[in-house]
């Protein structure tokens, strides 16, 4: 008489011992939390690329008392958008490095740096803005004259003190009989040299800020590196986000992954969601390289992102379940 052999059963999460089970809880609550830490860095990190920040990650629990969950997720998502991944990624093809940084990350650098915190009036906000958008200006002028403004200065308004930016490029543009003669008794106003060095040089110069201090502005020679055409985050440093992000992310989302696998959930459901992050994560860190061909793949970061974290929620939450609901098989012998 031949008896047909059993097929060994499959190890499952709900069949181990508590000891086993109570570690892999805590595994998957700190890869959870640490998730959770990574969106909060990302958000630092990006929300003000656009300039369009309307909170940033200190506030978000005063905002959370005063305005609820609702009103946290609200000002999150109006700070982090699509554009926020565009600038980052595919960058401004149309703008110099100078002028995204003024219209992104330090808009309102001129404004915070010039008055110090304090009460700040209509008039300080125009000054601000005018000392901004001169900057921006400035930035698109021709390579000699842009030069020249820092070096020597610019004509301001003797009545307002505003910036005459035009003014000052109809007669040092071109050396014409007329324009040298007008040009005497002009006297020029350092504003530019003396704006950067107010607002920028504060943070950009050694031994200031950590980050800042990467990117000096003491002189032009250091400033006139951002006229070049804003390509977004330079190939150097997406190689080295590349690198980390594909060797812990592998570790982590493989992890998660395998421990939903071993779950007694249908195989349909274990086939969906076991390679779901770890397929999606790679696909998003192509779209990384893909996005300065072209814009659309900059979209398709910004979508992959939610898809990843809804991935891992499942994973983690669908290993949990079945740990703690679901009953053990009964002891065979």
């Amino acid at each position: 008489m031949t008896t047909t052999p059993t097929r060994p059963r499959r190890i499952e999460l709900r069949n181990i011992g508590w000891p086993q089970k109570l570690l892999v809880i805590v595994i998957l609550m700190t890869v959870g939390f640490g998730y959770l830490g990574a969106l909060a860095n990302l958000f630092a990190q990006h929300a003000a690329a656009d300039g369009d920040q309307t909170i940033e990650l200190d506030d978000f629990a005063s905002v959370y008392r005063s305005k609820g969950l609702g009103g946290l997720v609200s000002e999150i998502s109006h700070s982090l958008g699509v554009q926020d991944v565009i600038d980052t990624y595919h960058g401004s093809p149309h703008v110099n490095l100078l002028q995204a940084a003024l219209e992104g990350t330090m808009k309102d650098m001129i404004l915070e740096y010039s008055f110090d915190g304090e009460d700040t009036s209509d008039e300080d906000r125009v000054y601000a803005e005018e000392s901004r958008q001169m900057l921006i200006d400035w930035s698109n002028l021709d390579p000699v004259l842009r030069e020249k403004a820092y070096d020597e200065g610019i004509i301001m308004d003797e009545e307002t003190g505003s910036p005459k930016l035009d003014e000052f490029v109809a007669l040092f543009g071109v050396d014409t009989p007329e324009t040298i003669e007008q040009r005497k008794g002009i006297e020029l106003q350092p504003m530019i040299s003396e704006t950067l060095e107010n607002n920028c040089v504060i943070c950009h110069s050694e031994g200031s800020d950590p980050q800042a201090q990467k990117m000096p502005l003491t002189d032009f020679h250091e400033v006139s590196i951002y006229f070049e055409v804003d390509e977004g985050i330079p190939l150097k440093q997406l190689a080295l986000t590349t690198h980390v992000h594909l060797l812990g992310f592998s570790v982590l989302f493989a992890m998660t992954g395998f421990l939903l696998s071993l779950t007694s959930w249908p195989v349909a459901f274990r086939l969906i969601f076991v390679p779901w992050t770890l397929f999606f994560q790679v696909l998003e860190i192509s779209f990384w390289w893909l996005a300065k061909l072209h814009v659309i793949f900059a979209w398709g970061i910004f979508i992959l992102g939610p898809v990843i974290g809804i991935g891992l929620l499942i994973q983690i939450f669908g290993t949990f379940l079945d740990i703690l609901i679901r009953r053990p098989d009964p002891d065979p012998s």
